[in-house]
């Protein structure tokens, strides 16, 4: 059965004690068995103040906090537009931000963690509206509000990219993107992007947005229409 813990409430993370990140309104908020034990606010768009309480425009026009994973317990990284902070939960304190460009922002995090050739660490790949096929990079936080480009599509592959999943069973990275024809694919990266291939394509059951690997192979969902 599943709970409503409040309306318009975006679950965002865990962290490593099992405390939900949530978003709200403004705030990043723990929730703790059903019990919200923490808030910070955070400065939202003029948009959003006067929006945000709709649900349909909040999802329309994407407002709020989008994305975010857990470094450890007491530190997040999170996206809202196009900007990603790191926020501390003891102290509060917010970093000044990290601008991925004009209308990028990550759809997910990965953490990325004993693949063989590939550094263990935080990843995510450019999503944008991206209808010419532009070059669309994958980033990898190198230390607060320093994110690095460590492989980048080249002109005409794909618009975007939804989401990387870290596979141990294999030992390689599957990236999923988007949108349409060819763009709609699973790429196999190994020795540490050396190697970006394409393995499925060009058909809307291989556009995947959230994805985990099994011992049996990828479990997916689509977002096709």
């Amino acid at each position: 059965m599943m709970k409503i813990v409040s309306n318009r409430c975006v679950p965002l993370c865990y962290l490593p004690s099992g405390n939900l990140v949530c978003y709200k309104d403004g705030y990043i908020k723990i929730l703790h068995n059903d019990i919200f034990i923490k808030e910070f606010p955070i400065s939202i768009s003029i948009k959003e103040k006067m929006f945000g309480r709709f649900n349909i425009f909040f999802r329309l026009f994407r407002m709020g906090v989008r994305s975010a994973i857990a470094l450890d317990e007491n530190r997040i990284v999170y996206s809202i537009g196009n900007t990603i902070y790191e926020l501390d939960l003891i102290s509060g304190n917010l970093s000044n931000g990290f601008f991925c460009g004009d209308g990028i922002r990550p759809l997910y995090f990965t953490l990325v963690k004993s693949i063989s050739s590939f550094e263990d660490g935080i990843y995510f790949g450019g999503y944008l509206f991206n209808p010419e096929k532009n070059p669309v990079s994958i980033y990898k936080r190198v230390g607060v509000d320093r994110w690095e480009e460590v492989y980048t599509f080249p002109d005409n592959s794909i618009n975007h990219i939804h989401t990387i999943v870290s596979d141990t069973y294999r030992q390689c990275l599957w990236i999923f993107t988007g949108d349409f024809e060819d763009s709609a694919a699973i790429w196999k990266a190994t020795d540490n992007f050396n190697k970006v291939e394409s393995v499925f394509c060009n058909d809307q059951k291989y556009r995947g947005c959230v994805a985990f690997a099994l011992p049996e192979g990828l479990l997916y969902a689509t977002d096709s229409p």
